[in-house]
């Protein structure tokens, strides 16, 4: 929406990776070191502050704020990632940690296909919420009270120049829509955080091994 091309959304998308690249490397360095539910947490509220940066987005702006807010959710990413593993095997036995493995995976795709799948929804939803609104202030009334000149360069257009202004008001309605779509995961993301009291903080010791029969 922005009209950047594909090797430009790369590079603003690339330092995404540059953060987690560098929150990966040293999660794996303090996961021993700290309480994994911590850096979980930290992980988790940076996710939400990047998703409050994205609920700030503009038409009109420059790529800095694409990127800050990438750098700052790729942090979080590897901060919730590597330590979330760690959670999840050190208090399970080595012979369970491969059918855990698969469970792991399992219930990580299932829950990314739900949540596209109510983000993608939600998207389409209030476009129309949003396109329904600004399309019912748009009359021959209102125009003239908004540009006066606007309505003499509309009137020789006629269908044409009505299809630009809709088409105008479809962009503005799907830019909404995003927005709306970053506040409500951003309200998910934080609403998680109560969630890692739940977690069992691991002893540093393994659980005892299960003799054989």
């Amino acid at each position: 929406m922005h009209g950047y091309s594909v090797p430009q959304s790369g590079y603003l998308t690339a330092p995404r990776g540059v953060g987690s690249f560098i929150s990966m490397l040293l999660a794996g360095r303090l996961v021993g070191k700290f309480d994994a539910r911590a850096l979980v947490g930290i992980g988790v509220v940076l996710m939400g502050l990047s998703l409050w940066m994205m609920t700030g987005f503009a038409l009109e702006q420059p790529s800095r704020p694409v990127i800050v807010s990438g750098v700052v959710q790729g942090l979080g990413l590897g901060l919730i990632f590597v330590p979330l593993q760690s959670l999840a095997f050190e208090t399970l036995v080595p012979r369970l940690r491969t059918t855990a493995a698969s469970l792991l995976n399992l219930a990580r795709n299932v829950g990314g296909s739900v949540g596209i799948s109510v983000v993608s929804s939600q998207l389409v939803r209030m476009t129309q919420v949003a396109h329904a609104d600004m399309a019912s202030n748009v009359t021959a009334q209102s125009l003239p009270m908004v540009d006066p000149a606007l309505l003499e360069r509309i009137g020789p257009g006629g269908p044409s120049a009505l299809a630009l202004i809709n088409a105008e008001i479809n962009r503005q309605a799907v830019f909404i829509a995003y927005l709306d779509d970053f506040k409500l995961m951003m309200i998910l993301t934080f609403a998680v955080l109560p969630l890692l009291l739940l977690m069992r903080k691991a002893s540093g010791h393994g659980p005892p091994p299960i003799a054989a029969d």
